[in-house]
């Protein structure tokens, strides 16, 4: 099995699963843990509001912090964010796969009214709830806007901080952390970190832009916690366990949280199934390589990364000498944040295999070149183009995800929706180029064919002279004014033997 599993993981079998709550498990197994209608089936708990004395307490809600709404055109449970507590199951779960969609509000209050939205589920839960918070012991799944929603903390109830996790990951420096007590980040087939306590970084930026929902999965076998965020683990926390008084003892079940901490979000189908092991979607996720990276058997296969995850080295503007400012390496990705016109490799390729992974934002377009020249003003008048767009957005079929822009639509839609990662594959020998996205052949064709050379007549492209005759030139990345994230930037040159 995959290096990146935990040792044992793969053979464990797990407990009996927890009882389900009311009402019956569906035929998929699936439990709402929210009926749409109220709050039945959970408690609140409030800490002590900003300025005041003494904790709201249990069961009591003045306030109406947490509710039932209407949104999106079905039921949501609203957290208005107003003050630090949160609202919990009833009853006690282990051994279960808990999946919910998320979104954030637009309301802040105190003590985070001028801070990024933040909230949590929590799990494992156990104990009276903190008097200062409302918030039981347990581990959290953080929900923080701006690129750490799947981080962990552990939340402390009454008696402290207790709850302690392993997980492979690396340092982060002192500069680039958001807060001082989170130094470590998530990396699979890192470092282990044994006995922590202190915030772990999530592996990866998943979340949506806010006004959208998310989708996060909770999977949890035995003292094992995974964290996943809109179909991505980007967090895996393993032999989680409560330390008291030099002692140990495994934490494997407990209530589930929906945390308030000044941001106003809503949650929808709520739901949980018991497991006796890892589903198989989720096993798979957990084996992806960490990001640009290459295995042993790319770098035999001729595999190269043009992008390192932490610079710009080896790219620079179309035309220009250096990288523009627009185009900059954060959290692992080489993302378009402002105006910085179209990115082009310092080096070039004819017959290649190129693989990248990407994702725009709402409405977001862009697009892979190869073979570029710098014959032109515009890169888009000389080099072929692999579409990328929110195709949502989007809807004129010849230019959408994976099409050979202007010329070949795609044959089917196989993009994953906006703030989803994609993965592009464009692989051209001599004339031939075939166009994949997230494992599918979506268009092909032949340079100066009779197909060809009619396509181009009948498009505006007629009018770009030269317009994908270069037999090389370098690979190139599109800013189309949109906030758009590339990553695993890998190419192979193919010399007819592959």
């Amino acid at each position: 099995m995959s290096r990146l599993l935990p040792a044992g993981l793969v053979a464990l079998l797990l407990l009996p699963p927890a009882p389900a709550a009311d009402p019956p498990a569906a035929d998929d197994g699936w439990v709402p843990l929210f009926n749409g209608r109220d709050l039945a089936g959970w408690e609140t708990s409030l800490g002590t509001p900003v300025g005041g004395k003494g904790p709201v307490g249990v069961g009591r809600d003045p306030k109406g912090v947490f509710s039932v709404v209407q949104v999106d055109g079905g039921p949501a449970l609203r957290v208005s964010g107003d003050g630090l507590g949160g609202i919990s199951t009833t009853k006690e779960y282990g051994n279960y796969h808990l999946r919910l969609e998320f979104k954030w509000g637009e309301k802040r209050f105190p003590p985070r009214a001028n801070q990024p939205r933040d909230s949590g589920l929590l799990y494992h839960a156990s104990g009276d709830p903190n008097p200062g918070t409302g918030w039981l012991e347990s581990v959290e799944f953080g929900l923080l806007e701006g690129g750490e929603t799947g981080d962990f903390w552990s939340v402390p109830g009454t008696h402290g901080e207790r709850i302690v996790v392993d997980v492979e990951g690396e340092d982060v420096p002192e500069g680039k952390r958001r807060y001082p007590n989170e130094p470590i980040k998530y990396r699979p087939g890192g470092k282990k970190y044994v006995g922590t306590k202190v915030g772990i970084l999530n592996g990866d930026d998943n979340e949506k832009p806010r006004g959208r929902w998310n989708t996060l999965d909770l999977i949890c076998v035995g003292s094992t916690g995974i964290h996943v965020v809109n179909g991505t683990v980007n967090l895996v926390l393993t032999n989680i366990r409560r330390e008291v008084d030099g002692k140990t003892e495994p934490v494997s079940r407990g209530r589930i949280q929906l945390q308030c901490e000044g941001a106003e979000v809503f949650f929808r189908n709520v739901r949980l199934r018991p497991i006796r092991g890892i589903p198989t979607e989720i096993m798979v996720a957990m084996q992806e390589p960490p990001t640009n990276t290459l295995t042993d058997e790319e770098k035999a296969a001729g595999w190269k990364l043009l992008f390192d995850g932490t610079s710009t080295k080896g790219w620079r503007g179309y035309r220009q000498k250096d990288v523009p400012a627009g185009w900059q390496a954060r959290d692992g990705a080489l993302v378009r944040v402002a105006k910085a016109g179209d990115l082009i490799t310092d080096e070039q390729f004819g017959d290649f295999e190129l693989s990248v992974d990407w994702k725009v934002s709402h409405g977001g377009n862009s697009g892979i070149f190869y073979r570029a020249t710098e014959d032109t003003k515009h890169i888009y008048e000389n080099a072929p183009e692999f579409e990328i767009r929110d195709s949502a957005f989007w809807t004129d079929n010849p230019y959408a995800n994976g099409a050979n822009y202007a010329l070949h639509p795609p044959t089917k839609d196989a993009a994953r929706p906006v703030g989803y990662w994609n993965r592009a594959r464009i692989v051209a020998r001599g004339n031939h180029v075939e166009h994949w996205l997230n494992g599918e052949k979506v268009a092909d064709y032949e340079f100066g064919s009779d197909d060809w050379t009619k396509r181009v007549a009948a498009t505006h492209v007629k009018d770009w002279k030269g317009y994908g005759r270069a037999a090389r030139g370098p690979i190139g990345l599109q800013d189309y004014n949109d906030l758009l994230w590339f990553r695993n930037i890998k190419v192979r040159p193919l010399t007819g033997k592959e």
